[in-house]
């Protein structure tokens, strides 16, 4: 029997009423973001998922959040995730030390972050003897505190270092009187209306000016056998965050939604952002930041000898960005 003339006779059925099954939509390539704990400021990171921009570019985009910069660095070099966000002090001691990471854009290059203290201390001396909460060691609050305690002569072994978490974490803890001084976003600087135990005692952007917060970092296996990719995941993060600095109103709904807090309070996140331009449409890398942050490290003793850029930065991926969205007048 001719098993065939069935299946054509269904088929000519099937085109006659229009009914033929529609072929299956190209699968969409896997792709791994490693972010920070969620903040208002992870808007920035998120809405280019939200806008479709990632499926846009033929990517399955997955956020997996961790409490800091230890955490993503220790996924991103065992191959759990694809890309980090994270200040490049830690990835170039990784590099150093073999890792061979790279960093290939910074979209998000300004420090947001203050010094928050109990209301009695009223310097950073201090700070001498008190216990200060961190995410980890070596991560950004950890870092970065260290970095302004040198500046004023003040050695890290005269501080308490408490390992408390993602930002919000560290905030419930100085809230709670557990710590007495916390590196962490402006995002929770209304809050200190509920808390008046609680202060800000300076901006790390005014002490650490040449600081850069993050870049956008990978390794560099995956420069080698997954550019394709990877551009095309730093394409729709460039068009998430162009999206989001000309989209106040969604960008801080978008806040308010991941952090569950009155969007009225978000306003100052978002401008503080975008006026004080601690963002970067284009993910110029700031050269000049990392090279001095090499110095920061070896000063601190993380790292042995300055590294030449060409083993620690990638730029042709965000040169070829702007050459196909244009540069944005920021």
């Amino acid at each position: 029997m001719n098993t065939r003339i069935p299946v054509i006779l269904a088929l000519a059925v099937a085109l006659v009423l229009g009914v033929l099954p529609e072929a299956p939509a190209q699968s969409l390539a896997k792709w791994k973001f490693g972010i920070v704990q969620i903040k208002a400021d992870t808007a920035f990171e998120k809405i280019g998922a939200e806008k479709g921009f990632y499926k846009e570019q033929g990517l399955d985009v997955e956020f997996f959040e961790m409490a800091g910069d230890a955490h993503l660095q220790k996924a991103l070099i065992a191959g759990h995730v694809d890309e980090i966000e994270t200040t490049p002090a830690g990835v170039i001691v990784a590099t150093e030390k073999g890792a061979n990471l790279r960093m290939v854009a910074s979209f998000m290059p300004g420090l947001p972050h203050v010094l928050y203290v109990r209301k009695e201390l009223n310097a950073i001396k201090d700070l001498v003897g008190k216990p200060i909460a961190i995410s980890g060691l070596n991560a950004l609050p950890h870092l970065a505190v260290v970095t302004v305690l040198q500046k004023y002569g003040i050695g890290a072994s005269r501080v308490t270092w408490v390992q408390a978490g993602g930002d919000p974490d560290r905030m419930k803890a100085i809230f709670a009187g557990k710590v007495a001084a916390t590196m962490s976003s402006n995002e929770f600087i209304p809050m200190l209306r509920q808390n008046p135990d609680v202060k800000v005692l300076f901006s790390f952007n005014k002490e650490l000016p040449q600081w850069v917060r993050m870049t956008t970092n990978v390794t560099e296996k995956t420069v080698r056998e997954r550019g394709d990719l990877l551009f095309k995941a730093l394409v729709a993060h460039a068009k998430g965050i162009r999206y989001a600095a000309e989209h106040k109103d969604e960008t801080v709904a978008l806040m308010a939604k991941l952090t569950k807090r009155d969007p009225k309070d978000l306003d100052v996140v978002y401008d503080w952002f975008v006026k004080g331009k601690l963002i970067n449409p284009n993910g110029t890398l700031p050269l000049d930041g990392i090279a001095w942050m090499q110095e920061v490290n070896i000063k601190i003793g993380r790292q042995d000898k300055r590294l030449p850029m060409s083993e620690i930065v990638v730029q042709d991926f965000q040169k070829k960005l702007v050459a196909q969205l244009g540069e944005h007048p920021w």
